[in-house]
């Protein structure tokens, strides 16, 4: 899934996917000047947390949703999670 914010005239899309080679889920923060900040994590409960905490930051920081989330099917597992 890719989220899209903005602020000021900013832009940043934060990309939630999962890596089917490694069995990780990823956190992927890409800025509108090109920068990337990419998180990885083994355990979903992680992820979540990180993910909400990443989102309420965001929120404190005055970004704002700018349109609906956009589903990446390639970024989703390619068999059932344990």
């Amino acid at each position: 899934m890719v989220w899209f914010w903005s602020r000021s005239g900013q832009e940043l899309h934060l990309e939630t996917t999962f890596d089917n080679e490694t069995s990780e889920f990823v956190l992927t923060m890409v800025w509108s000047d090109g920068r990337r900040e990419t998180e990885r994590f083994t355990n979903l409960e992680e992820f979540r947390v990180r993910l909400v905490a990443t989102e309420e930051r965001l929120q404190a920081e005055r970004w704002k949703n700018s349109g609906p989330p956009l589903f990446v099917p390639e970024g989703f597992p390619n068999k059932r999670l344990t």
